[in-house]
């Protein structure tokens, strides 16, 4: 237990509690106890840390744009460093965000094994690593390594376990992704990071009904749907197949989208499913210049865009 005050820790922890299901309105509670724990005590880095990290999620799920995640992205952290630059969620943070906001491999890679170097049991230090070196730099052996140690770090962790997923997804191991993602849906059935890996590996065998079964947990995270909405897109999906299903789930998208920022992926996959490449080219190049963290993931194999590879637009991204 750190030297500062004890109910601003319980704050604290109580923020890190609700980062377990990355839903918005668990992120906003988040937010509202650690801006509380600020006013306290302004100078504990830790929650400046965890503001970050906050902040970062928000992007990452889609539910902000760059725009307006960016700065309190880096505000946060800057202020973290100033305040106690050798804690090792100061470079696992920095890590992510050169990867996932700067697109700087190299300093990302630095920033990791400088989190790893300090704490060598920093588990999310190491699941974010392997998504960098299997899902962006295709050094599959040692994303592999660098998983299944965050794993073993912990072993209940069921989004770290979703994460594990996604590194063997990125290292064309679809198989055992998707059983450890379903293990994954079973235990907590509303975990978005595994439902995204059931619907890219169902998608690419072809098996529709996991694919509706997880968007059906997965759209609502995006966008407010009316309680029977997948009802009508299962009835469309029996009478007239898969892509007529998608045309009525990307009408809705398509519409929400004139208002609101909607992450590039979340329209790319559903066009790809409705078979409409070039919509969805038009979304990754709107991903490349929102410059959405996703991007960075473009050419894994644990993205569902095989069909895209050839595609000039494509390689032009790339």
């Amino acid at each position: 237990v750190p030297s500062i005050n004890l109910a601003v820790y319980e704050q604290y922890l109580k923020a890190r509690s609700y980062y377990g299901d990355f839903s918005r309105q668990s992120m906003d509670k988040a937010l509202e106890f650690l801006n509380s724990g600020i006013k306290e005590s302004p100078d504990w880095a830790p929650l400046y840390l965890s503001l970050t990290e906050a902040w970062l999620s928000i992007q990452l799920m889609g539910y902000e744009s760059p725009s307006v995640t960016g700065q309190k992205i880096t505000d946060n952290l800057n202020k973290a460093l100033e305040l106690d630059p050798e804690l090792s969620d100061v470079h696992y943070l920095r890590g992510m965000i050169a990867h996932m906001v700067e697109w700087n491999w190299e300093k990302s890679e630095e920033e990791y094994l400088k989190a790893l170097a300090i704490n060598p049991n920093h588990s999310s230090a190491r699941i974010y690593y392997s998504f960098l070196l299997g899902g962006v730099l295709h050094r599959h052996d040692e994303a592999l390594e660098q998983a299944k140690l965050a794993f073993s770090l912990d072993p209940l962790n069921q989004n770290l376990k979703a994460s594990y997923a996604f590194t063997l997804m990125a290292a064309g191991n679809f198989i055992a992704g998707l059983s450890m993602a379903e293990e994954v849906t079973a235990i907590d059935p509303t975990n978005t990071v595994a439902h995204s890996i059931i619907i890219m590996v169902a998608s690419r065998f072809k098996d529709y009904e996991k694919v509706l079964k997880s968007d059906r947990y997965l759209l609502p995270m995006q966008i407010p749907v009316e309680q029977d909405f997948f009802d009508v897109i299962y009835r469309i999906f029996k009478e007239n197949g898969i892509v007529a299903a998608y045309e009525k789930i990307l009408d809705r998208l398509e519409s929400f989208a004139e208002n609101n920022y909607i992450q590039f992926l979340e329209m790319v996959f559903r066009y790809i499913i409705a078979g409409q490449p070039d919509k969805a080219m038009d979304w990754i190049e709107k991903g490349y210049e929102f410059h959405d963290p996703q991007m960075s993931y473009i050419t894994t194999s644990a993205y569902y865009l095989d069909s895209l590879y050839g595609n000039p637009r494509f390689i032009a991204i790339c």
